[in-house]
């Protein structure tokens, strides 16, 4: 019952995925967060995984410097 961040950003790309967090209620997960460009604007790819598992692919569009929120929600079925 954890998150795994995983840095992509490198010197010249720079991202931040922040106030990441998860509730369960027993039926479905919902995953919360949000996403910053701290260089240019961008289009950021979010996988989300469940037990190594892709259950939700994302692209988020985001401007520089402007924080974007993002959530997604599976139900137990998905997994």
């Amino acid at each position: 019952n954890n998150i795994n961040l995983i840095n992509v950003s490198n010197h010249e790309d720079n991202y931040s995925l922040y106030d990441v967090k998860y509730l369960s209620n027993g039926k479905s997960i919902e995953l919360l967060g949000k996403v910053l460009s701290y260089e240019s604007d961008e289009s950021l790819k979010i996988n989300v995984y469940v037990d190594g598992v892709l259950e939700k692919e994302d692209l988020i569009k985001v401007s520089k410097l402007e924080s974007k929120s993002f959530n997604y929600r599976l139900s137990k079925n998905d997994w």
